[in-house]
């Protein structure tokens, strides 16, 4: 019963959430499944760590799906930039399980954290506003 409740109260989260506010959502899961990847390595769980550095790096792709090039070009085109090079470490990290690089990539993912934090206090996070086209947003948080 605790599952499905948790599950309940994360979609009804997602479905009411401003855009911003699903872009931090998307952050914060690609952080705790690269630090659980991290966890699963450091007790030799190889298998698990693999899953869980793949399911980061899935969510880092939503990041960059989501992007709207069509807005502010220059901005989507830096932050397009970080997120490439975030899912580089992720390859590198994946392919030698690599510490370093996942480490550098969940500096990184924690910085947009603290970015997408701050946004969401500013434009507040009660605004009903979330848009049809952050359907691949909200179909990520399942992970």
């Amino acid at each position: 019963m605790h599952g499905y409740a948790r599950t309940n109260y994360l979609e009804a989260q997602v479905l009411t959430a401003a855009p911003q506010k699903l872009r931090l959502l998307l952050i914060e899961g690609a952080l705790r499944h690269g630090r659980a990847a991290r966890e699963h390595w450091r007790a030799e769980r190889i298998w698990d760590g693999g899953e869980s550095l793949t399911r980061c790096h899935e969510i880092v792709h939503e990041l960059v799906a989501g992007l709207r090039r069509e807005e502010a070009p220059e901005l989507v085109a830096q932050v397009g930039g970080l997120y490439a090079y975030i899912s580089r470490l992720l390859s590198t990290a994946h392919l030698r399980r690599d510490l370093t690089s996942l480490d550098e990539a969940l500096a990184l993912l924690d910085h947009e954290r603290e970015t997408w934090s701050l946004v969401c206090r500013q434009l507040g996070e009660s605004r009903q506003d979330a848009e049809p086209s952050l359907a691949n947003e909200r179909l990520s948080l399942n992970a």
